[in-house]
């Protein structure tokens, strides 16, 4: 799928949580977790995806604190929109083994 279709189909549809988008397409998750918010009923975090042509973020619930609700009680329905890898350069020290 391209990235411009990934966005239109999740922001016209309502996915409740990052569990529904996995369920209903079939992309590589390259990242999970990203740009983490814990509100006090639930975890909202980013997923990325590559397409076709790019990548794609999903935001979304990703758990939920209350027991006794589910990500449509939230009322918070995942967005999409384009993402760019960026990449990094880390140090660590010598005597460390990977």
């Amino acid at each position: 799928m391209k990235v411009a279709d990934v966005i239109a189909k999740v922001n016209l549809n309502k996915y409740w949580s990052l569990f529904d988008f996995d369920v209903n397409f079939d992309l590589q998750c390259v990242a999970t977790n990203i740009n983490v918010y814990c509100h006090p009923w639930y975890k909202l975090s980013t997923n990325v995806y590559k397409c076709d042509d790019g990548y794609v973020g999903i935001n979304g619930i990703a758990q939920c604190f209350d027991e006794c609700s589910s990500p449509v009680d939230m009322d918070c329905p995942c967005y999409a929109e384009e993402y760019i890898p960026i990449e990094t350069i880390q140090y660590v020290p010598a005597s460390k083994k990977f």
